[in-house]
């Protein structure tokens, strides 16, 4: 009999316990929320070994070829899930996506050269946020990113003498760099769980230091929407 009521009492115990457990981890569950963002931009790209690139491939060629776009900033994406480590401290992921590119021509009544030369980037990196509670609805923040670039470089070249000769010619290459972002911005509170945000950043990439040939260091600005679950 004793050690049935023992038993009993270690069950009472044991279910005591998983009671206290299953109410502990809701509660927990719910002080735990990640942030997802997306922000489209306008990012400035440094690209200075391209450029030279560009332009060399002008001066060894004997047509009066002119450069048409020599890799200018242009739009880009970014999305990034986040988790709030307190209230104002955010640890995550990013992504972005990047494009620009350059562009030789040369076109009159024989016929047409073109040089294109199509640049596409896949940015992946960490980041921490901090906030600065500026009122019920403002905040600013500090933003550190720090990851890789994937890039891949498409260059088609073509000649076209008309009622005479084509000749084509395309050449892939992909570099993978190093970067890192410092950001600062402003966020407001549209509701309890949505925020929109003005970012802006210096993007600094490792090839700025070396001899690589594609550089994506430069300004970046952004405008988007956060969404906190």
């Amino acid at each position: 009999m004793d050690c049935i009521l023992i038993y009993q009492q270690n069950c009472m115990n044991r279910i005591e316990k998983l009671l206290i457990l299953i109410c502990f981890f809701p509660a927990m569950g719910f002080s735990q929320s990640f942030r997802i963002s997306y922000e489209p931009g306008y990012g400035l790209y440094n690209m200075a070994n391209l450029k030279y690139q560009q332009q060399a491939m002008i001066k060894n060629n004997v047509l009066p070829i002119k450069s048409v776009e020599e890799f200018p900033g242009f739009f880009n994406h970014s999305v990034s899930v986040d988790y709030y480590l307190d209230e104002n401290i955010l640890f995550g992921i990013n992504a972005a996506y990047l494009t620009t590119g350059g562009r030789n021509f040369l076109s009159d009544y024989s016929g047409e050269y073109k040089l294109d030369m199509i640049l596409n980037a896949y940015q992946y990196g960490i980041e921490s946020e901090y906030n600065f509670t500026l009122s019920n609805k403002l905040c600013l923040f500090l933003n550190f990113k720090l990851g890789v670039i994937s890039s891949k470089l498409k260059v088609h070249e073509s000649l076209i003498l008309y009622n005479v000769d084509n000749q084509v010619s395309n050449q892939t290459v992909n570099q993978f760099n190093f970067f890192m972002e410092p950001d600062t911005g402003l966020s407001y509170n549209i509701t309890k769980r949505i925020s929109a945000r003005v970012t802006v950043g210096l993007n600094i990439d490792t090839s700025l230091l070396s001899e690589k040939l594609i550089d994506w260091t430069g300004l970046r600005t952004r405008i988007g929407v956060s969404y906190s679950l």
